[in-house]
């Protein structure tokens, strides 16, 4: 519990920081949460300029293999 509060809170505040000053668009951070079969299915989603190629396949490879980390 104490890690997927951590993992939540660096999410909202990435999502935060990653908004710019005087940017365009809605600044928001949601988060959802839904219940399946023996689980729950948490999404963070922000309006923020997103990642670059080279961030989105580091984070993409850190997700496949936690161990790789």
């Amino acid at each position: 519990p104490r890690l997927v509060q951590q993992v939540l809170a660096n999410l909202v505040r990435n999502g935060v920081e990653a908004f710019e000053p005087d940017g365009p668009g809605p600044r928001r951070v949601v988060v959802r949460l839904r219940e399946r079969p023996g689980r729950v299915v948490v999404e963070v989603e922000d309006a923020g300029p997103g990642l670059d190629e080279a961030s989105r396949r580091r984070v993409e490879q850190a997700l496949a293999d936690p161990q790789a980390t």
